[in-house]
């Protein structure tokens, strides 16, 4: 790895009360890997001006580079800048130029800056300002026993825009072209145990192999970590054929890599296929409508779909024969099936995707426990005629996370479908034995 490292200081009282949870250092963290940087520190602050002035003198001793996030907006309760400046030993003054953007943010508005604001475009004497493409606080840049140090907003959007647009530039400079490189691929996988993709993978993730390979798992998902760091296009040779190799081991069940998402590449084999979609949902609750409705472009496959929580909706809107209910339970594979087909019958779809099952907490029986969810994909086949496929599976978990899990184990249904020439694999939290209607 190069030698230089950074520290990340993340500011806030909501970080520290737990209020909210810190991203930005683990997605900052990300970056300067991608330019050679290790990241020696994570810390959180709270909003305590000597706090985080002192934080940040014995930090630039330890690092060569210190990026700060948070406590730069225009209330009380914003002291970044000021600590900054106490930590510099330096008096805060205002930045013309940037006092000038900011009341021209205001007047195109049609409004008076408040006074406010005025701090925010105050800098200490030797720092310089960076500029904030999406809100009102520019960044500051500034040095301190030779480390560079970039303060960015708290909030990620705005964070992650002047990083891209500035901060990484300037690090890439300070680092300079000698430095190593260290590149990143994930390969994501689904509804495969972890313990059996360490298995799979087990020579791969030696401690001290190059690339370094490990796994990160939510939710039946679990992607896999490629990391490589040297020069020239050693790192990307050997990036490369590490994430080959982990796609070739783990797959049907390898779905996508680095930015893909489970729904986002069911979303493109649909339009590949030029299918539509459907769904019905009864446990889930729009849930895996809104998985699939967060993907841009969902509307070019994506039809929409059905809750029917209640018995008489599943029997009124989807055509789910009453006395299916009353002999096999709203919570059975025959009523996933016909829920599946009604809903793909009423809207001429080429699949739909249906859901039922017991979140809990309350509800399960010893024969249907909580976690009891049936899902059916059903289809047109070579015949031209409704078919479908129906698992049964019992998820662990408490009812957020069995809802989540069967969501995207009905994804995962779909992509196998797509993938696989009609062929589903075993999956993940699948009940044996295996109920086919």
């Amino acid at each position: 790895m190069s030698h230089i490292t950074a520290g990340i200081i993340t500011v806030g009282d909501e970080l520290t009360s737990g209020d909210r949870v810190d991203t930005n250092s683990t997605w900052l963290s990300e970056q300067l890997l991608t330019l050679g940087i290790e990241t020696a520190f994570h810390l959180a602050l709270p909003d305590d001006r000597q706090a985080i002035a002192d934080s940040i003198v014995e930090s630039s001793k330890r690092v060569q580079v210190l990026l700060i996030t948070g406590g730069l907006g225009p209330t009380e309760d914003d002291l970044t800048r000021q600590a900054l400046a106490d930590a510099l030993g330096e008096d805060l003054v205002v930045d013309e130029p940037s006092h000038k953007w900011l009341r021209s943010r205001f007047e195109k508005r049609g409004l008076e800056m408040p006074r406010r604001n005025l701090q925010q475009v105050q800098r200490p004497t030797s720092a310089s300002m960076i500029l904030n493409a999406l809100g009102t606080a520019p960044g500051l840049r500034a040095s301190l026993n030779d480390a560079a140090i970039f303060v960015m907003p708290g909030v990620p959007g705005e964070m992650k825009s002047m990083w891209k647009r500035h901060v990484a530039e300037a690090l890439g400079e300070l680092t300079g072209t000698g430095a190593q490189r260290c590149l990143t691929t994930w390969i994501h996988s689904v509804s495969l145990a972890e313990s059996k993709v360490g298995e799979l993978l087990e020579d791969l993730m030696q401690r001290d192999a190059q690339p370094v390979v490990g796994t990160l798992v939510r939710d039946f998902i679990v992607s896999v970590r490629a990391r490589a760091a040297g020069s020239g296009t050693e790192v990307e040779d050997l990036v490369v054929t590490a994430a080959r190799t982990v796609k070739e081991r783990l797959g049907i069940y390898a779905f996508g890599s680095d930015d893909d998402t489970l729904a986002g590449v069911v979303l493109r084999q649909l339009a590949a296929q030029g299918a539509m979609l459907v769904t019905a949902e009864s446990c889930t609750g729009g849930l895996l409508g809104s998985m699939i409705t967060e993907v841009p472009g969902a509307s070019n496959v994506y039809l929409g779909g059905w809750v029917t929580y209640s018995n008489a909706f599943k029997a009124e809107l989807l055509d789910v024969a009453p006395e299916t209910i009353e002999q096999h339970g709203a919570v059975s594979g025959l009523t996933a099936d016909q829920m599946a087909i009604g809903a793909l019958t009423q809207s001429g779809a080429s699949f739909a995707i249906a859901i039922t099952g017991i979140a809990g907490p309350d509800g399960g029986t010893e024969a249907k426990p909580v976690g009891t969810v049936f899902i059916a994909l059903a289809f047109i086949d070579e015949d031209g005629e409704p078919s479908s496929h129906v698992r049964r599976f019992v998820l662990p978990g408490n009812r957020d996370m069995i809802r989540q899990r069967a969501a995207i184990t009905a994804l995962a249904m779909l992509h196998f479908h797509l993938a696989n020439d009609g062929i589903l694999p075993e999956m993940l939290g699948e009940y044996r034995p295996r109920v086919e209607v």
